[in-house]
């Protein structure tokens, strides 16, 4: 799931995206939430700076963004 705003967005069929379409923008005012059942294949990248993965393989990991950074869970 990605919320942005408290909109979600970009969702189908249960998935955000898949590996025809590798790399997906999300942009938000506020705040933006990504919640990813696989973090381990998932690269983010926050106002050009690489996080890289955010958790091991099939574990389910969610994260929030504001502008001035990951907020800490």
């Amino acid at each position: 799931d990605v919320i942005a705003d408290g909109v979600p967005i970009f969702m189908r069929n249960g998935r955000t995206f898949g590996p025809s379409e590798p790399v997906q923008v999300w942009t938000a005012q506020h705040e933006m939430e990504i919640k990813m059942g696989n973090p381990a294949g998932v690269e983010l990248t926050f106002n050009g700076k690489k996080l890289g993965t955010l958790g091991p393989e099939g574990v389910v990991k969610t994260v929030k963004f504001r502008p001035d950074g990951m907020v800490a869970p």
